[in-house]
């Protein structure tokens, strides 16, 4: 088993499943990376490559080297609102940090094109950049354009988002998973590394959370987290986005709005679904509806579509007198997500605390924090199978959606101030009182609970049927079936877990729709109106309309089944129904017209 990028650069490769061939927009072509294998192939990396104008086809152009397009690391930054954080006058810019990032092969390139990258955007050199093998020996593996391509994308706008960071770029000497996934295991033991960004993955396959194991802190090493692409072709997820361990970035379509801040849809390819193999974490409850069981991803995102892309310099894949294309795809929203944990690591630091880990800190923190920390992408859609839409709160293409930096920041650097969150009790006093269409249920309410969750279970199989804030204590389902009998479990959860209790009930019998209305001529102005039992009733009321409005004429107890009804006019057209009614409710008979004789 392999991992590989989804490339749609890559023409000769004999395309597996689910990649595909270089993709012509109107005006440029684009490419984009997040490296994505499938079960029995090798992982690769998964750009969505370059962007080249065409506004000049046909024009003498000089012989000078083209220079960046798309997105610039100052455009980004400010967007986000990176350039606006500082800790107590420091520049918020991942100092003191290390963030490693893990590819396949050998970019020959790497630390000529990083500072042409600097020296173009005018950002600082990385305080250390080492470049190590899978074991981090100084033997390097052979040459692969993709992954080239791919270690650029990742290295260099890691170091954009955080350029105070140190960068360890730990190359695997194959993409076959026992590499990549040995390569990860160096990055995550290297001295000072507190993020490991990952653009690259593969499908889902039985007896991956066997390797979840590889996404955690090791023994004795200060907390880490790691970051995957989620994917370039919507659902179904990949791994290891889909692992429980790892952060899942999404993509998003961007846009500046006034002012340069980000405007921002889904991104038709970003990646994400349901599980298949994963249980659902913990955090994800109460955030998450789309699955009460799996893990479901992304869980952020960033900046992704190549139809606008990000400014990358590759002078080995692309050739030194053309270095420079704009790239897009999850894989380049992963190493950018990797350096806001940097950022985190360093002002949490400053205040003596330790970087967050990603399993045990970041992810419950992720699904915690204020919606005011996330810019929520509420439009776009994917084009995965099955196709999968952004709307309101966590999606399964954009997850819980990109940074507000400012506020993100802040409430990461703060988080685990006070006392961790532990999992609340099960609800108490379910209580349940039913009529023959109607449930209600009642609870006590629980300490520490972020909020409740309702399913109603049927073999084994529970469907949601409603959320409820930590304020709630009652709920009423309408439009139930008399005499059925239903199970419900309310869960509390809050950020630790969650617990549930259960009750059942049938509801009471309900009463029939009086039917066999007939209608006989007493006198001139009087009839008797009649009509078979309704099962159920305990009595009846008889109705008149006489073209304006309805009114009670009569009303009987059951069994009786007749009624007089006098005073009307000659000759005159009225409407009759019959209502039967018990304690639980009521049914009432269609409309029955009659013309008094004249």
């Amino acid at each position: 088993m392999g991992w590989w990028p989804t490339s749609e650069r890559d023409r000769g490769r004999g395309q597996r499943s689910r990649l595909h061939a270089p993709e012509a927009l109107e005006s440029r072509q684009a490419f984009s990376a997040s490296p994505v294998a499938l079960p029995g192939a090798a992982f690769e990396p998964a750009w969505l490559g370059s962007v080249t104008s065409t506004a000049l086809r046909g024009a003498v152009l000089p012989m000078a080297t083209p220079g960046p397009t798309g997105f610039t690391p100052a455009q980004i930054r400010h967007a986000y609102g990176l350039d606006q954080i500082s800790f107590g006058g420091t520049p918020a810019d991942g100092r003191g940090t290390t963030i490693a990032i893990v590819t396949a092969y050998d970019s020959p390139n790497i630390a000529a094109d990083l500072a042409t990258f600097n020296a173009t955007f005018g950002i600082p050199a990385p305080p250390s950049f080492q470049k190590v093998n899978q074991t981090g020996g100084k033997t390097l593996p052979a040459f692969n354009a993709s992954w080239s391509t791919e270690t650029c994308l990742d290295v260099q706008w890691a170091h954009a988002i955080a350029p105070g960071a140190s960068i360890l770029l730990v190359e695997a000497k194959s993409n076959a998973t026992a590499d990549m996934l040995a390569a990860v295991k160096y990055a995550r033991s290297a001295p000072g590394v507190v993020a490991v960004s990952m653009s690259w993955g593969q499908a889902e396959y039985a007896g991956e959370t066997a390797h979840d194991v590889t996404f955690t802190t090791p023994a004795g090493h200060p907390p880490v987290s790691f970051f995957a692409a989620s994917g370039d072709w919507g659902a179904p997820g990949i791994y290891p986005a889909m692992s429980p361990n790892v952060v899942a970035v999404g993509g998003t379509s961007l846009t500046l709005g006034k002012g340069g801040v980000a405007v921002e849809s889904a991104w038709g390819r970003s990646g994400g679904g349901v599980s298949a193999y994963e249980a659902r974490p913990n955090y994800q409850a109460g955030v998450v509806m789309q699955t009460t069981t799996k893990r479901a991803n992304p869980d952020v995102a960033l900046v992704s579509d190549p139809a606008t892309g990000l400014a990358v310099c590759d002078s080995k894949a692309n050739g030194a007198k053309t270095p420079w294309r704009a790239y897009g795809g999850t894989s380049i929203a992963a190493p950018q997500w990797a350096g806001i944990a940097a950022i985190v690591a360093q002002g949490r630091a400053l205040r003596g605390a330790a970087p967050l880990d990603g399993r045990k800190e970041l992810l419950p923190a992720l699904y915690s924090l204020p919606a005011a920390d996330f810019r929520d992408i509420v439009s776009g859609s994917s084009n995965g199978t099955p196709r999968l839409a952004a709307g309101p709160g966590y999606d399964l293409v954009t997850g819980r959606g990109s940074p507000v930096a400012e506020a993100l920041v802040r409430d990461l650097v703060a988080w685990g101030s006070a006392a961790a969150p532990t999992a609340p009790a099960a609800p108490t006093s379910l209580a349940v009182a039913v009529t023959s269409s109607t449930a209600t249920l009642t609870w006590g309410g629980v300490s520490g609970a972020n909020g409740y969750r309702l399913y109603e279970t049927t073999g084994g199989t529970a469907t949601l049927l409603a959320s409820y804030d930590a304020t709630t204590t009652s709920a009423t389902l309408t439009g139930l079936v008399p005499r059925s009998t239903h199970t419900w479990r309310l869960e509390a959860w809050n950020s630790a877990g969650s617990a549930a209790a259960t009750a059942q009930a049938t509801l009471a019998a309900g009463v029939t729709t009086p039917t066999g209305i007939t209608i006989k001529v007493v006198s001139a102005k009087t009839i008797d109106v009649s009509w078979q039992g309704a099962e159920g009733a305990k009595s009846y009321s008889v109705f008149l309309w006489t073209g304006r409005a309805a009114r009670k004429v009569a009303g009987v107890s059951a069994p009786t089944t007749t009624a007089r009804i006098a005073g009307l006019a000659r000759g005159s057209t009225i409407r009759v129904a019959i209502r039967a009614e018990n304690s639980q409710g009521n049914a009432t008979s269609e409309w029955i017209s009659f013309q008094i004789p004249g």
